[in-house]
């Protein structure tokens, strides 16, 4: 697992602690119009699935995630 941390900001792989965060924002569709493979509406299950594939993938295929340090918050 590969973790890069600056200052202020983690960039990790996502987690089953991220679901209704991603689903959040990934649900509103002013996020998810901008981007070319995430399914409208996305829900809880979408996100459960995403992080489910990215926990067997192979290391040539990443995923990250953005957690503000401050208050651990999850970013887009």
């Amino acid at each position: 697992m590969h973790i890069l941390e600056s200052d202020r900001l983690i960039l990790r792989p996502p987690c089953r602690a991220d679901v209704i965060a991603m689903a959040g924002w990934l649900g509103d569709y002013e996020v998810s119009k901008n981007l070319a493979k995430v399914p409208h509406p996305y829900g809880e299950d979408d996100a459960e699935g995403f992080v489910a594939l990215r926990e067997v993938q192979d290391e040539g295929n990443c995923s990250f995630t953005i957690q503000r340090k401050a208050d651990n918050a999850f970013q887009n």
